[in-house]
């Protein structure tokens, strides 16, 4: 069994990478949309 923790750096990338995800994905959701010629709605089960 581990029992040592996770370096720091590793913690806050994963949290940042998450983040930056969102960051992008949100604002083209509306482009999304219209790409696909589905509603916004839909387009926003995506996330």
């Amino acid at each position: 069994m581990r029992t040592t923790t996770p370096p720091i750096w590793l913690l806050m990338s994963a949290t940042v990478s998450s983040q930056l995800a969102l960051s992008i994905l949100l604002p083209s959701l509306p482009t999304i949309a219209g790409s696909f010629d589905v509603a916004y709605g839909t387009a926003r089960l995506t996330l």
